[in-house]
């Protein structure tokens, strides 16, 4: 199976593309943390990632955690994993809750969920969309 080049998969509204994408996903992740350093760490906690759920009311703050520490070792590291666990579990409750609910009720919404989700210190804009 052939993948379509990043941007014209981004542009496109194929869903067979997408598909085929997501599907080479775990390869993609193997051939990555092969790099070594905490790039290794990416298979697991990819794995980790998939128990959050669309159907999910809230997370916890463990699981917030666990989604932090996937995103920064994909991406540029940042300092935001020491607010994520400074964090109070019914914060971490109350916020996800909130945002999931927003979301859930549709597109009128995401606006508002984002910002729901970007109430809790160390979590933006970027962390919050996913």
């Amino acid at each position: 199976m052939a993948c379509v080049p990043p941007l014209e998969l981004w542009c496109s509204g194929n869903a067979k593309d997408w598909r085929d994408a997501l599907a080479l996903e775990e390869e993609a992740i193997a051939s990555v943390a092969k790099r070594g350093g905490r790039k290794a760490k990416l298979p697991a906690l990819n794995a980790r990632l998939s128990e959050i759920t669309p159907g999910m009311t809230s997370i916890s703050k463990e699981q917030l955690c666990k989604l932090m520490e996937w995103k920064l070792t994909r991406g540029k590291m940042r300092p935001l994993m020491r607010f994520i666990t400074a964090l109070d579990e019914e914060k971490v409750l109350a916020c996800t809750k909130k945002g999931f609910q927003l979301a859930k009720e549709g597109e009128k919404n995401l606006k508002q969920a984002v910002e729901a989700l970007s109430e809790m210190k160390g979590v933006g804009t970027a962390t919050a969309s996913l």
